[in-house]
């Protein structure tokens, strides 16, 4: 039997090159131009049994589409009118940019849900009450987190301390969050949270003590592992 010919040394280094070629470029462009936010759907059953907990009438509105862009991934927008006529929304979504990380820009292909006159840590701390549409609204993000209760912030220096606080102090220089994705150490530039967002069905004030009724068993819910909807 004779012996497969050797492919020379010659033939081969020029192939080599190109494939390490191919690869660095496959990682550059990654890094320089990676690929639009991914965001799961939030469990309907899960934040249905929620809102029963809380001792609240909520009746399911029918949801909102998902969104999803270049900077921005949104799923489907859940809602239930509460009583009195109040709305509430919930909204799970995550931007590629972590200056994009706010309450404000994740609402903004939402016009139902873009707070105006906002005024934060009202009526608690992590939260903004405004209007929209001339409805007195609250408003909050919620971050889940490894261990304990989702965070609840609105501005994106509070959120992205929720989201990584390693890159929350890596974003000061932004040459070494660069080269840190690059080898791996600080992960995919992705940046999500879960938009929750109380209107009141008039242009009376919302009934006290409603927000704070609804937000804790929404946090509960969110904090364990999330599931696709079914």
């Amino acid at each position: 039997m004779s012996a497969l010919p050797r492919v020379s040394d010659a033939l081969l280094l020029p192939w080599l090159g190109v494939l390490s070629l191919v690869g660095c470029l496959a990682v550059l462009q990654s890094l320089l131009f990676p690929s639009g936010p991914t965001v799961e759907e939030l469990p309907l059953a899960t934040l249905n049994q929620a809102l029963g907990r809380a001792a609240v009438e909520a009746s399911p509105l029918p949801p909102r589409p998902a969104r999803r862009s270049q900077e921005l991934a949104q799923a489907r927008q859940l809602g239930w009118r509460l009583q009195g006529g109040a709305e509430l929304w919930v909204l799970n979504a995550s931007v590629r940019r972590y200056e994009n990380l706010q309450a404000a820009y994740l609402a903004r292909a939402n016009a139902g849900l873009v707070v105006q006159q906002r005024r934060l840590d009202q009526p608690l701390a992590g939260s903004a009450a405004g209007i929209i549409g001339g409805h007195p609204s609250v408003q909050t993000c919620l971050v889940p987190q490894s261990y304990g209760l989702p965070v609840a912030a609105v501005t994106r220096t509070d959120l992205l301390r929720a989201s990584d606080p390693r890159r929350h102090l890596a974003h000061l220089f932004h040459w070494q969050t660069m080269a840190d994705s690059l080898v791996g150490l600080l992960g995919p530039r992705r940046f999500s949270c879960v938009l929750v967002t109380l209107r009141s069905g008039s242009s009376q004030p919302l009934p006290e003590g409603l927000w704070a009724q609804v937000l804790p068993p929404l946090q509960a819910a969110l904090q364990a592992p999330r599931t696709a909807l079914e």
